[in-house]
């Protein structure tokens, strides 16, 4: 069942997703209050309160996981935008498709910096664009709808 596979792993200090995502949303908080990033909280977990999720954790691997994140989100920050999350289901080893398997360890400001980029580059900088077409085409040269469909693909 999955309730003893879960209990192993814990037995055998397997880090489960939900072990992760309760590990980032804990971090997050804590830096959210503390007005930080979540990379700048190692010294804070030494005494921290641990969710239930993570109370069987030794504090060492905690800190350990921890770090690992950091490094996952790290590089995450510069390069999320040249990756092609799109096409993660055309192939199994997609970068994109490894990276939103691991969405649960990608810290909040990371998503957050990632969706306003995506919304930046998606909006037109040329304003309403402006057709110029002729109506008084003769046979053999663009109809009005190639004529808009030319201007608005240049």
């Amino acid at each position: 069942s999955p309730e003893d596979e879960e209990s192993l792993q814990k037995a055998h200090g397997i880090w489960t997703p939900e072990m992760d995502t309760a590990l980032v949303n804990m971090v997050v908080r804590m830096a959210e209050k503390a007005d930080t990033s979540p990379t700048h909280l190692m010294g804070r977990l030494k005494e921290v309160e641990l969710p239930a999720s993570l109370s069987h954790v030794a504090r060492n691997d905690m800190m350990a996981r921890y770090c690992l994140i950091c490094m996952f989100n790290g590089p995450l920050e510069t390069y999320l935008q040249y990756i092609d999350l799109p096409q993660r289901g055309e192939c199994a080893q997609s970068l994109g498709r490894r990276v939103l398997l691991l969405r649960h360890c990608m810290f909040k400001g990371v998503i957050n910096d990632y969706m306003a980029k995506v919304m930046r580059a998606s909006s037109s900088h040329r304003g309403t664009p402006t057709l110029r077409l002729n109506r008084l085409a003769k046979d053999g040269t663009p109809t009005v709808f190639e004529q808009a469909a030319a201007q608005l693909n240049d």
